[in-house]
């Protein structure tokens, strides 16, 4: 569609793990829209 914007999904259990500190290990990497762009900019992982 004509001015789509890709916007990444994070499911609650990842929430929990990336709160908790488990970024590493939410598998962020394997989603179709990346959001670890997103969540470095807001400052919730480095």
């Amino acid at each position: 569609y004509r001015g789509f914007t890709e916007i990444p999904i994070l499911y609650f259990p990842q929430i929990i793990g990336v709160a908790l500190g488990l970024s590493e290990l939410c598998g962020l990497d394997q989603h179709y829209v990346d959001p670890r762009p997103l969540l470095k900019a807001k400052g919730l992982i480095e």
